[in-house]
C-alpha cells in the first residue's frame, strides 16, 4: 500500500477558489445578494490590479479539456492505476474540475462589470427609506441583516470607496444603525426612570453596531453620541460574557479606537483560553461545553 500526497502551499488559492460560489446570487435574500456583490467586487479588484489572473483564466476557459482545468487527482497516473474511479475521491476530482471551470468563467472583465452593475442596482433598490435592509425583499428593516451588509462592505472600502452609489448606501445604512442603537439607549433611560436599579446589558446588536461603525477611523462624530458613549464604557466590563467571536470583534473595535492596551489584553486572555492540538491546531470550545 502506498500513498501519494499533493499539497498547495499558498492558502490564497483556497480563498480565490471560493469566489465563484460566493458570486452566485441564490434567491432574493439581501445578505446573499450582498455576498455575491462582495465576491464580485473582490474579483474585479483582482482582475484590475493583476491582469495576469484574467489572462490565465481566459486560457483555461478557451479549452475545456485543458490540463490546467483537470484536477491533479485525474492527472496523476499513479492514482489512476489505483482505481480512482472506485473511490469517493473521483467525485471530488470531478467537482474540482467544475470549480476550476467556474473560476475561469468568473474572471472575465466584461462579465464582472455587468454583474457589478446588476447586483448593485438590486441591493440599492431593496434598501428601505430608513436605510435598512430586510431579510427578503423590502418589507421591514432588520438590524442584523443591515449590520451584516455594512460590515461586509466596510472590509472592502478601499476597493469601492470611490463609487458614489456604494458610499450613499453605506451612509444611509449607518444612519439606520445609529437610530437602532439610540432607540435602545432611549428605552434604557425610560426604564431607568421607572426603576433606579435598572441596568443596561450589552447585546449582540451593540457589539455588531460598534464593529460596523469602527472601520472608518476618520469618522469620529458617532463616538460622541450618548448611546455610543454608554456602549463603549461597558465593553471591557462585559467582555467575558460574550462568545469568543464577539470578543474578537470587541478587541478589533478597541484597537481601532486607539485603546491598544485593552485590545492586547483581550487577545491575550483569549489566547490563554485556547486549546492546541496536533490534529486541530488552535481552537476554542463553546462556553457551554
Amino acid at each position: 500500500l502506498s500513498y501519494s500526497i499533493e499539497v498547495i502551499t499558498n492558502p490564497v488559492w483556497t480563498a480565490i477558489a471560493a469566489l465563484p460560489y460566493m458570486s452566485y446570487e441564490r434567491g432574493n435574500h439581501n445578505a446573499l445578494i450582498a455576498s455575491a456583490l462582495y465576491a464580485n467586487a473582490l474579483a474585479r479588484h483582482l482582475v484590475r490590479n493583476f491582469p495576469q489572473i484574467e489572462m490565465a483564466y481566459t486560457q483555461w476557459a478557451q479549452d475545456t479539456l485543458s490540463q490546467s482545468l483537470v484536477s491533479p487527482l485525474l492527472r496523476n497516473e499513479e492514482l489512476k492505476a489505483l482505481l480512482l474511479s472506485e473511490t469517493p475521491w473521483m467525485r471530488f476530482a470531478a467537482s474540482e474540475y467544475q470549480q476550476r471551470l467556474d473560476m475561469a468563467n468568473l474572471f472575465k472583465r466584461r462579465r464582472l462589470d455587468n454583474e457589478w452593475k446588476r447586483l448593485l442596482l438590486k441591493l440599492s433598490t431593496n434598501q428601505l427609506p430608513n436605510g435598512g435592509w430586510d431579510w427578503y425583499g423590502r418589507d421591514f428593516a432588520s438590524e442584523y441583516i443591515t449590520a451584516t451588509i455594512v460590515t461586509d462592505y466596510q472590509k472592502l472600502q478601499h476597493i469601492h470607496d470611490g463609487v458614489p452609489e456604494v458610499r450613499m448606501m453605506m451612509r444611509r445604512a449607518l444612519t439606520y444603525l445609529d437610530s437602532c442603537a439610540s432607540r435602545r439607549y432611549q428605552s434604557y433611560l425610560k426604564s431607568k426612570e421607572e426603576n433606579i436599579k435598572y441596568k443596561y446589558y450589552l447585546s449582540t446588536d451593540d457589539i455588531r453596531y460598534l464593529y460596523a461603525r469602527s472601520f472608518d477611523a476618520t469618522d469620529t462624530a458617532w463616538r460622541q453620541q450618548p448611546h455610543a458613549q454608554m456602549i463603549l464604557s461597558l465593553l471591557l466590563e462585559n467582555r467575558e460574557v460574550f462568545p469568543y467571536d464577539l470578543q474578537a470583534e470587541v478587541a478589533l473595535v478597541l484597537n481601532r479606537l486607539g485603546r491598544q492596551k485593552e485590545a492586547r489584553n483581550m487577545v491575550e486572555g483569549m489566547r490563554q483560553q485556547a486549546f492546541v492540538s496536533d490534529q486541530l491546531g488552535m481552537y476554542w470550545r463553546c462556553k457551554s461545553q
